[in-house]
């Protein structure tokens, strides 16, 4: 979709349908995306979306977006027919369908049953016209183990495109007879075609449900933990010389940090009844902290009031002058001054002294030493302190601190904002932990080499855990089965969700 830069601007993060509102075209909006869903230039789900408001978007909305698989699966397909010859993919219905028939539904939620009910998180359900009660884990979902990959591999692995053909032509009299006498059913004439094509499926080969058990519960789970840090690029731009002409100029070998450098929020320093104080500008609906204008704090008081007594809707947008020009969008607010304790400066005033800071973005990994007294110090190093890291070949995790330290200071070149983050060199390393690192937590050492010497997985699988999230005195492990990754409270059961 091409959209013209000052309008998308403009448009900022409201939806559609809010910023043509605010503009007062709502009338002309609804007519136009009308008339393209009667010429069926748009889709009907398209349609719904242009006509959001911000509540109206599902929770879920992006993240359902970006599963859609139809496009990755092309292109797959397109790469593999390069040096395969017949490649073909099978629906997701079939492998639904199939996975059913063949009784693999009910493996992971048996696999984590015992788990999730030392968890407390259990109920027993019956079905309707049933009077026994079975226990089954609450908002169970096979999406909530990462296995039910593993899972869906096998089910395509074992689809052969005569399924899906058979599939297709169910209806097809001389398919259903030719399914009847495969599986040797009298009076296929009278059979449901369903039931007939689903009892043909059943007898198709595949794995039994005990086999797929046993290798699912032995499954690890390992992600791949540190991603470059920067890589070797090329800038190109243009510029005028001296004549007048305009040259193209190509840099290269130019580091191209592979991640966030900083949050996207810029911190500013004012001076504010003769003290320096630090601001922060938010959006007009999400405002935290006292409004720095005097004037504009008494028009949002106003403005929040109307909408508290529901004179104006919420959401609605608020105007500086009488003529509705001028919009507030974006209002600056006083912050704490401890939240950009650690905030790295990027622009300067004349007098070089810092006015504009930027808050680091995710840390990539901590480091944990052991001082001459023997007492064990963490050194948390951000993505942004990784980069300057890589700027001046220093090592990303520092094992030899004495020998870096030497090395630097014989080069001369590193600034001092560098050198006061390595780690002392008298200090010695112990070990280091980077987000999607996997580690064991439970097991001894000699518990350990057992089940590696034996390759008992189903003895790992319930120790095993990833590094989630790293920051000073506060480390969070994900189990390794866990796709989610919310903060979950509860941490208790046989197998937690993950320990912090």
């Amino acid at each position: 979709t091409c959209a013209c830069r000052r309008c998308n601007k403009e448009k900022g993060n409201r939806t559609a349908l809010e910023y043509i509102r605010a503009k007062g075209w709502e009338d002309e909006y609804m007519e136009r995306i009308n008339g393209l869903l009667d010429k069926k230039a748009i889709s009907y789900s398209k349609h719904q979306r242009l006509r959001w408001l911000k509540e109206d978007i599902p929770s879920d909305f992006l993240e359902r977006q970006l599963r859609l698989t139809q496009y990755i699966s092309r292109q797959a397909m397109a790469i593999l027919q390069q040096g395969i010859r017949r490649v073909s993919a099978s629906e997701g219905g079939v492998t639904a369908r199939l996975r059913s028939l063949w009784g693999y539904d009910d493996i992971l939620h048996t696999l984590n049953l015992d788990r999730y009910d030392s968890m407390g998180e259990t109920e027993r359900v019956s079905r309707e016209g049933e009077t026994t009660e079975k226990l089954r884990i609450t908002n169970w979902s096979k999406r909530m183990d990462h296995r039910h990959h593993a899972i869906d591999a096998l089910v395509v692995a074992s689809t052969r495109q005569g399924y899906i053909q058979r599939l297709n032509r169910v209806s097809s009299e001389s398919e259903r007879e030719a399914m009847s006498g495969e599986i040797e059913v009298q009076k296929a004439a009278n059979t449901d075609k369903l039931s007939l094509l689903e009892r043909w499926l059943t007898q198709r080969p595949h794995l039994s449900v005990r086999a797929v058990s046993d290798k699912v519960a032995e499954i690890l789970i390992s992600y791949r933990p540190g991603k470059r840090v920067v890589t070797r690029g090329r800038n190109i731009y243009r510029k005028k010389t001296a004549d007048g002409r305009e040259v193209t100029c190509v840099q290269r070998g130019v580091l191209v940090p592979r991640g966030e450098l900083m949050e996207a929020s810029l911190y500013g320093k004012i001076l504010s009844q003769g003290r320096e104080r630090i601001v922060k500008r938010y959006p007009l609906h999400d405002l935290k902290g006292e409004v720095v204008d005097p004037c504009l704090r008494e028009l949002i008081a106003e403005y929040n009031q109307e909408i508290t007594s529901k004179v104006k809707a919420k959401g609605a947008p608020l105007y500086l002058d009488a003529a509705e020009k001028q919009e507030v969008r974006s209002v600056r607010c006083y912050v704490t001054q401890p939240s950009v304790a650690k905030a790295i400066p990027i622009r300067f005033d004349e007098r070089g002294r810092a006015i504009t800071f930027v808050k680091s973005g995710n840390n990539h990994h901590l480091a944990l030493y052991r001082t001459p007294q023997g007492k064990l110090e963490e050194s948390i190093v951000s993505f942004w302190d990784a980069v300057d890291r890589a700027r001046y070949g220093i090592p990303l995790v520092i094992t030899r601190p004495r020998e870096v330290m030497e090395q630097v200071l014989q080069r001369g070149d590193v600034p001092e904002s560098v050198l006061s983050l390595l780690p002392p060199s008298d200090w010695v390393f112990v070990d280091s932990l980077q987000p999607d690192e996997m580690v064991i937590i439970g097991l001894s050492d000699e518990e350990l080499q057992r089940a590696l010497e034996v390759q008992d997985y189903r003895k790992l699988s319930e120790h095993l855990y990833r590094v989630q999230k790293v920051s000073s005195l506060y480390y969070v492990f994900r189990y390794h089965l866990e796709t989610s990754v919310a903060d979950d409270k509860n941490t208790s059961g046989r197998i937690p969700k993950f320990h912090r």
